[in-house]
């Protein structure tokens, strides 16, 4: 192994990755690549490596060229991979898949090490990479989480963690979270600031078998178990309403979130209308006095022929809009959404509202929720001690 020429290479990215301020031909896998790849057994088989030149620049830091067969999605990657004695695919990166399958048709490796595509293809390329694996090979990838961070993914008619599981249940053996801020930092490059709002994970899955019980992975967040909380994720399809012009007291359920997608600081309404009492939105900063007919001009994404098309709570008074609006602002009910949609979407149905039609008459507190939910003494605790993290801004 020409030890010099690599460490030069390694130099040569390095500078070229800190310079560059749009698309660099690399990420930084100086540190991240040496982390995936003591993730990966000691073999004298075949390994391919997909699609990062530092990353494979610490595969070849431990294995043989000959061993490897590298895949690259540009001329200035494979040109590198080739100086180095590595056999060399070039695929294009946006028809990775077709591609691949057909460079891969017939072949098995003992080791694949990836840095996939993002957007829709990552899954695609891990089933992909897993299917060509030998009996006993093993996988590594960096790639989002949010697929199998959904607990309510038995509960969907259609999940990527429903897809992937035929897959990967029973050969994960290894996950290893890389928050947000932490990714962010791993991809940024020269004055570039790449923000990466979703959790990264190093996935290694292990063809002989894996230890990693998969709903355990999609029941936890950040430490916390929470599948005691499932009890609130039922569906509520019976207590919601499509507005047909006459109710004029109103919340647009659907626009519900958990925060900005970054922070779940606070609970929020969609600020283009926020909630309607007598036909008129208010405690919305950008919709203060708007009708539902102006609000349909303005807010066309969530409608359908001449009517608002999403689904809504509709109430008898303007005070029960208010104390449903200060429901949703609770910490106990934050806490509930805030756990589910920070990675993945929660349909409205799936969401912890009492379904009597009197439910807000009164106003609600965190106590009240505990108690109409059943929530237990030490579930109350996690709730507090987390929300606490998060205060309404």
């Amino acid at each position: 192994m020409n030890t010099a020429l690599i460490d030069s290479i390694q130099r040569d990215l390095d500078k070229a990755y800190a310079g560059d301020t749009t698309k660099p031909v690399c990420a930084p896998f100086n540190t991240l690549g040496a982390k995936m790849v003591s993730k990966l057994p000691l073999t004298d088989g075949h390994i391919l490596v997909l699609s990062d030149l530092g990353l494979l620049v610490a595969v070849l830091r431990r294995f043989k060229p000959e061993q490897v067969t590298f895949v690259a999605h540009t001329t200035e990657q494979k040109a590198v991979a080739q100086s180095l004695a590595v056999k060399t695919w070039h695929v294009e990166y946006n028809s990775c898949i077709s591609e691949l399958e057909k460079l891969l048709k017939g072949l098995k490796f003992d080791v694949i090490v990836a840095n996939p595509p993002y957007g829709n293809l990552h899954l695609k390329v891990l089933k992909t990479c897993v299917e060509h694996l030998t009996e006993s090979g093993v996988y590594v990838s960096v790639q989002p989480v949010r697929w199998l961070r959904d607990p309510l993914w038995r509960l969907k008619k259609t999940t990527d963690a429903k897809k992937m599981e035929p897959v990967l249940n029973g050969k994960l053996d290894h996950v290893e979270i890389i928050p947000s801020d932490e990714a962010t930092r791993i991809f940024s490059s020269g004055d570039s600031r790449t923000k990466i709002t979703m959790e990264l994970g190093i996935f290694r899955v292990n063809n002989a078998g894996g230890k990693l019980p998969y709903d355990a992975l999609c029941n936890s967040w950040k430490g916390i178990d929470i599948s005691g909380f499932m009890h609130l994720a039922y569906r509520r399809d019976d207590h919601f309403i499509q507005y047909d012009g006459s109710q004029r007291h109103f919340v647009p359920v659907a626009t519900i979130t958990g925060g900005d997608g970054t922070n779940g600081a606070s609970t929020t309404i969609h600020k283009k209308y926020g909630y309607f009492a007598d036909g008129k939105s208010v405690k919305c900063k950008s919709g203060d006095g708007l009708s539902i007919e102006k609000v349909y001009h303005i807010n066309r994404s969530v409608t359908h022929g001449k009517v608002l098309g999403t689904i809504i709570r509709a109430f008898d008074s303007a005070k029960e809009v208010e104390n449903f609006y200060n429901f949703i602002r609770l910490d106990s009910f934050r806490f509930f959404i805030y756990i589910l949609t920070r990675d993945v979407h929660v349909p409205s149905q799936f969401l912890p509202f009492p379904k009597e039609a009197d439910a807000f008459v009164v106003p609600w507190t965190d106590a009240r929720f505990y108690a109409y939910h059943k929530i237990t003494s030490e579930q109350q605790r996690v709730i507090e001690e987390t929300m606490a993290k998060f205060p309404i801004e």
